[in-house]
């Protein structure tokens, strides 16, 4: 469908209503591709996909075991996807809602241009946004009717609700078994090393494999809906932060792979050296050889990729040292979440008439819960290996060195402003 492009001279109204429905539509696409996730999770949690497998292992408690957890670990999956294609058709809702007002506006304004006014340009424009957007507003994601449960019926679903208790439960437990340190930014191998466990939550051989992988628990963390009589803010805040987490740990993994295909094979140490050495034990005028002169040029190019490649480290450092934090926040919001979500499931318990919303809200407490777990031990191993490349440092300290060197200059340049009188406004140009 054509979009009108929003302009600067466009009305605030109309640029709010095209924003709205851009999120709409995203939304709605987002949705759809959502719903065959979550029908592909669901039939492999139907018992028809257990029946011969279950039957193969009736005379092998060990071989049960190991399905037992696998069948676990589907649910969980399964049940984070539901939940997660709720939230987003709740946050959906609430654009369309938006969208209503916003549209109202628009109709408005478009109603009370005269066709003589300064401003009757812009009748057909806002009159077809009004019709676009009550388009948008009125449609539906698409997805095969009863292949995805209502949300009654997941909440009665007792079997994902035991998988998600279960896998709760540990998490809590260990949790709150967890040391508290205080590591700060300057701690940061302790703190990579340290601040939780960085192999999986459920590992391959916990379900009979032998699978080159760290993790077998897949539980994406959803956006976070509250209930409408009661707050949870730790909850809230992890939903946002575990999001956080991920781009940041993006951002830190994207710096070391450009350290790692870029600055990092333009230093070459090894080669430079022994272009050097044949300023000794090359023969003059003899083919290869590279007299001082030619050296000393090559020795300033040396000196540039150094700093460079120590740029780029300092890059990755620092989205490492960001990411890092983040991670000790997620844990110390965790630590809080735990505590809301057993209280939670308390008022569930003593309420035989819980409300719709408040099974709703335990479910995807729950599901951050176990998430956040998930995410901690990935984003450590994810952290190490940025933190591998970090410390790999190829100029064994030439390209820091001469940094500081650059920088001392610097300084010296500034401070001599100082001497002066303070007064910097000469020193645009260069000395």
């Amino acid at each position: 469908m054509y979009q009108t492009p929003v302009q600067e001279i466009h009305p605030p109204a109309l640029q709010a209503l095209e924003r709205m429905m851009e999120e709409a539509l995203a939304l709605d696409a987002d949705i759809t591709r959502r719903a065959e996730g979550v029908t592909r999770s669901r039939q492999q949690t139907e018992a028809s996909a257990w029946t011969t497998r279950i039957e193969a292992n009736l005379d092998n408690p060990d071989g049960l075991e190991f399905l037992r957890v696998e069948r676990r670990e589907a649910l969980i999956l399964s049940e984070s996807l539901l939940f997660g294609f709720y939230s987003m058709g709740d946050r959906l809702g609430n654009v369309q809602r938006d969208l209503f007002e916003a549209i109202k506006l628009v109709v408005e304004q478009a109603a009370s241009e005269e066709r003589h006014s300064a401003d009757a340009w812009l009748r057909p424009i806002l009159v077809n946004a009004a019709l676009r957007a009550e388009e948008i507003r009125r449609r539906r994601p698409m997805f095969v009717e009863g292949s995805i449960p209502n949300r009654v019926d997941a909440d009665r679903d007792s079997a994902s609700l035991a998988a998600l208790k279960g896998a709760f439960a540990e998490v809590a437990e260990f949790v709150k078994s967890l040391r508290t340190y205080s590591f700060g930014n300057q701690d940061l191998r302790s703190s990579l090393q340290q601040l939780y466990p960085l192999e999986g939550a459920v590992t391959p051989a916990a379900i009979g494999k032998d699978f080159k992988r760290d993790e077998m628990r897949a539980c994406p963390a959803q956006p976070f809906l509250d209930t409408v009589n009661d707050k949870h803010p730790a909850l809230q805040k992890l939903s946002d932060l575990l999001s956080a987490l991920d781009i940041a740990v993006r951002k830190a993994r994207e710096a070391a792979n450009a350290l790692r295909s870029g600055e990092k094979g333009k230093v070459n140490e090894r080669q430079y050296a022994n272009r050097l050495l044949n300023v000794l034990d090359g023969t003059p005028g003899t083919c290869g050889y590279a007299g001082p002169k030619a050296m000393k040029d090559e020795q300033e190019r040396q000196k540039r990729a150094r700093v460079m490649f120590e740029s780029q480290r300092i890059v990755v450092y620092s989205e490492l040292v960001a990411a890092e934090a983040l991670r000790r926040e997620v844990l110390a919001t965790l630590r809080e979440a735990v505590v809301e979500c057993e209280e939670l499931e308390r008022q569930i318990g003593a309420d035989r008439c819980a409300t719709t919303d408040k099974l709703f809200t335990r479910r995807l407490a729950l599901i951050n819960c176990i998430a956040a777990d998930v995410q901690l031990r990935q984003a450590g191993r994810s952290l190490v290996e940025v933190a591998k490349e970090y410390e790999n440092d190829v100029t064994s300290g030439k390209g820091a060195t001469q940094m500081a060197t650059e920088f001392a200059e610097l300084k010296r340049y500034y401070d001599s402003f100082k001497r002066l009188g303070g007064d910097t406004k000469s020193g645009g140009g260069s000395d």
